[in-house]
């Protein structure tokens, strides 16, 4: 399980390296966007540039969560990727210990984007789908 854990950090610090190295090969006087966590289904108003993500809490059984089915109807934002991370990033968690599955969303362009999201257990049963929607403004 130790290897697991190690997979997760590496996978979650290589999406954070990758994002940032994308944000920065643009203009280094552009502002990075925020970083939006979404609790509740609705609209959520953002801006151009914008990273928003949806975290489950899970853990290593059978039917906890294995990954996230993410569909994105709508052009103005696009799927990034979904990562696992430590629900603690400075204590890394012990084998079995609870830990989040993140479907992260880059807000791209004016418009409104419909996003659903399915958690599929480890063992392939899917949850209840949560949908929200982003409208999107374009960058100030």
């Amino acid at each position: 399980m130790k290897g697991r854990s190690t997979s997760r950090i590496s996978a979650a610090l290589s999406f954070v390296i990758a994002v940032a190295g994308a944000g920065a090969a643009g203009s280094q006087d552009k502002d990075p966007g925020q970083l939006h966590t979404i609790r509740k289904a609705g609209t959520h108003r953002v801006r151009s540039g914008d990273l928003l993500q949806v975290r489950y809490k899970t853990h290593s059984s059978a039917e906890g969560i294995g990954n996230l089915d993410v569909a994105v109807s709508g052009d103005s934002v696009r799927r990034v990727g979904v990562v696992t991370a430590d629900i603690d990033p400075e204590r890394p968690g012990v084998p079995g210990a609870p830990y989040f599955v993140i479907a992260f969303l880059k807000a791209e362009r004016r418009g409104t984007s419909t996003i659903q999201i399915t958690p599929v257990t480890n063992v392939g049963n899917r949850q209840r789908t949560f949908a929200f929607k982003a409208e999107v403004e374009a960058e100030p």
